[in-house]
């Protein structure tokens, strides 16, 4: 029995490595045949699989829980209970906008396309080209749909980012649950989806599809009132843009970050740092040198000491004087990156000393207004959607290694700010942070599981190469921390003169 196992091992491997150098001769005599290679350099690698280094912190937050879209994750047995749901509205968008037949649309745009599209995926699609054209046709139909569902929603010019309703996304998804909030749930787990990196569809499919018709105009239009409805940070309402007769908008940066985009995550990515770069006054943290001045922090606070009660104020200070001294250990030993990381203070530290937070609804960058001894941050709300979606963003920006990483700086100041649930209560009492989550402890928890990946993930062709994200980060505190200095070395001189 054990010579009979032994002589036919041999055999099976042989046949089957016979059978792959036979197809694998027939595919690439196949492509050799083709006169579309340049297609595949078109696009670089934008849709990734999200590294176990990120994805083991939060697995449900990459993981898409409803609905497919793309072939990474469009076989899942789980998966296929939307299957259905997702044909009735693909098939219904294909009405409504008087596309040709399902067979003709997947022979004549996207088969023909299919060079392009494997080349917006990191990893070998183990999909044959008519499947891997029906199986983007139809999730194409199916986001598109979804996006004219939440286009159709009118966002008020005076709302908040955490006032905007999300819109059911019809009849039919209703009626597939027993009651109003087991549908609520599953409408945010499919907004959910369909930011998830893993998830996306690439741009070119959708311009394929929409080719020829009136609706590809309005594409870009489509995306940015999707985007309005789910970013964490507040985008200016469309409506808004069209009353203020923003041309330089309508007409140049929209368009602009369309085609700059791959998907729709990229184009939520690009249109929050457009408007975090172009909004705003007062300083620029970043793009200055650091050079944290502990002289002039111990001195304030033994200044303070010295008007005060001078145990009262031991006892309050006690934890930012500990603070400054790992700090200096730091400064007098060289040692690796990670160990000279420096920490920036807790929002409860810094209010302690007398800095006060305001919210940026523009998403302007990190600013410290010195005089009024402000420190003026995004706002951001954070709900089952949000909470996903800042956690692909930034994880888009590692893997692709994006330059500058604003996502990364901005993940790893609020990880140092929110030591603790009563610096986010801080957080939440300045409206820089709305909390929908179940409890402020998982902002504290979400925040500090971006720092546990923010350096690491794979180089890839959408963007330059660029230093390692730490060193952003790095400066990016430091320079936070040198403004925090400088307010309180003024303040400290301020006391001495009088």
């Amino acid at each position: 029995m054990a010579e009979t196992i032994t002589m036919a091992s041999p055999s099976y491997s042989i046949l089957r490595t016979n059978l792959e150098e036979t197809q694998w001769v027939l595919q690439i005599s196949e492509l050799l045949q083709r006169n579309d290679f340049h297609t595949a350099f078109e696009s670089p690698i934008s849709i990734f699989q999200v590294p176990d280094s990120i994805r083991n912190d939060s697995p449900e937050a990459f993981t898409p829980r409803r609905v497919a879209l793309g072939p990474y994750h469009h076989f899942r047995s789980e998966l296929l209970n939307l299957e259905l749901y997702k044909l009735s509205r693909a098939k219904k968008v294909k009405d409504q906008i008087e596309l040709a037949e399902f067979h003709k649309l997947v022979s004549d745009k996207l088969k023909p396309l299919e060079l392009k599209i494997r080349a917006c995926f990191d990893k070998y699609l183990e999909v044959g080209c008519e499947a891997l054209a029906w199986i983007m046709l139809i999730d194409g139909l199916f986001l598109i749909h979804s996006l004219r569902i939440f286009a159709e929603v009118e966002v008020e010019c005076s709302l908040q980012r955490h006032e905007l309703p999300l819109p059911e996304l019809d009849s039919e998804h209703q009626q597939m649950y027993l009651n109003p909030k087991a549908n609520s749930m599953a409408r945010n787990e499919i907004v959910s989806d369909t930011l998830m990196l893993e998830n996306q569809i690439p741009f070119c499919v959708l311009k394929e599809i929409l080719a020829g018709t009136h609706i590809i105009n309005d594409l870009p239009v489509l995306l940015y009132k999707f985007c309005v409805l789910v970013s964490p940070f507040a985008l200016r309402s469309y409506s808004h843009m069209v009353l203020v007769n923003s041309i330089s908008f309508l007409d140049d940066r929209l368009p602009q970050t369309f085609q700059q985009s791959h998907h729709l995550l990229h184009f939520l990515y690009l249109l929050i740092l457009n408007q975090w770069e172009t909004d705003g006054e007062g300083e620029e943290i970043y793009g200055r040198p650091a050079s944290p001045n502990l002289l002039g922090l111990c001195l304030n606070i033994l200044a303070s000491i010295m008007q005060t009660n001078a145990i009262e104020l031991l006892l309050q200070f006690s934890e930012l004087i500990q603070y400054l001294f790992e700090i200096f250990k730091v400064l007098v030993r060289p040692s690796s990156l990670e160990d000279s990381f420096p920490t920036i203070p807790s929002a409860s530290k810094l209010k302690k000393v007398g800095v006060k937070f305001q919210p940026k609804y523009s998403l302007q960058a990190f600013t410290f207004y010195k005089p009024e001894a402000t420190l003026w941050l995004p706002a951001i709300t954070l709900d089952s959607t949000s909470h996903v979606i800042l956690r692909n963003l930034v994880a888009f920006e590692v893997i692709t290694k994006l330059n500058p990483p604003r996502f990364s700086q901005y993940a790893a100041v609020m990880n140092g700010l929110m030591a603790t649930t009563k610096d986010v209560k801080i957080l939440k009492e300045a409206r820089i942070i709305v909390n929908n989550l179940e409890s402020d402890e998982e902002v504290v928890e979400l925040f500090n599981g971006f720092m546990k990946f923010a350096s690491k993930g794979e180089p890839s062709k959408i963007g330059s190469s660029s230093p390692d994200p730490v060193n952003y980060m790095v400066n990016m505190v430091e320079r936070i921390i040198e403004e925090v200095n400088k307010y309180y070395e003024s303040t400290w001189r301020i006391k001495i003169i009088i």
